[in-house]
């Protein structure tokens, strides 16, 4: 009998600095695509429209949302169009990479050939 392994789970991250659904749509639509091209499966969608980057976790409900679901682990890798849609402040990129590399969840940027997420020893 063949063994099988489960996908792994996505969850895909969409920002908007502007209230706009149609970028919005875009980044998922594109994201939805990768997903199936790497054969994942798309767990959750966290999505903040109309949020600039620099705004505290309190004006960015989705991302608040996704950082606070990290400790459960419901998912293997979270998924962003780049690493702006994140955040573009040092600071909060760092503990975002914290929070989601002490939980084991990988970072796939999907703008970026670099993958930041698989180096802790990167401050240690």
């Amino acid at each position: 009998m063949a063994e099988t392994t489960a996908a792994p789970r996505a969850v895909l991250y969409l920002r908007s600095s502007v209230s706009d659904d149609e970028q919005v749509d875009h980044q998922r639509r594109a994201l939805e695509a990768l997903a199936v091209l790497k054969g994942w499966r798309v767990v959750e969608v966290f999505v903040d429209d109309g949020s600039s980057s620099p705004a505290g976790l309190d004006q960015r409900p989705g991302l608040a949302k996704l950082l606070a679901t990290v400790a459960q682990r419901p998912f293997d890798v979270l998924v962003t169009s780049s690493l702006d849609r994140l955040t573009r402040s040092l600071p909060k990129m760092v503990m975002i990479l914290d929070t989601i590399g002490a939980a084991g969840i990988h970072l796939h940027v999907a703008n970026s050939s670099s993958d930041i997420s698989h180096a802790p020893e990167r401050r240690r």
